[in-house]
């Protein structure tokens, strides 16, 4: 019986071990930006403000131009929105081909403005070609 205890003591101890380290390792899903086409320099928000827990979001998506296979080049801002400017909190430029039907970028944006987890923020996207769209979804995870 003592056995059969100390059996079920081991059991437990690892399966809350595993819980853990699964949990840590699946991060949740924060905001989104639904599909959407930028025009050329055009820019919008994900659909809404969160409070980041750490000093990275990491982001993934497709960016393209259907019927072409060029590369595009996006920028993603966290940034908290104001009146008349946002507040760019951290930011990154993907380059490269990423259809909606093949592989989808996988980055991370860091805050370099604070030591802090910035409250109140959305992702900025923004189309960086000022003559062809580019066709946008993502999510942003923490």
């Amino acid at each position: 019986m003592r056995k059969m205890k100390a059996y079920v003591i081991a059991i437990s101890s690892l399966v809350a071990v595993l819980t853990l380290n699964v949990q840590s390792i699946f991060a949740a899903s924060v905001t989104y930006w639904a599909p959407s086409f930028l025009s050329p320099n055009g820019s919008y928000y994900s659909n809404s403000t969160f409070d980041m827990t750490s000093l990275d979001l990491t982001i993934n998506g497709y960016q393209y131009l259907p019927g072409f296979s060029t590369a595009r080049s996006t920028k993603y801002q966290i940034v908290v929105k104001g009146f008349f400017s946002d507040d760019v909190k951290g930011e990154k430029i993907v380059t490269g081909y990423y259809p909606k039907d093949g592989t989808w970028f996988n980055d991370s944006i860091h805050v370099s403005t604070t030591f802090t987890p910035p409250k109140g923020v959305t992702v900025k996207i923004t189309n960086l070609s000022s003559v062809d769209g580019d066709n946008v979804s993502g999510n942003g995870y923490q």
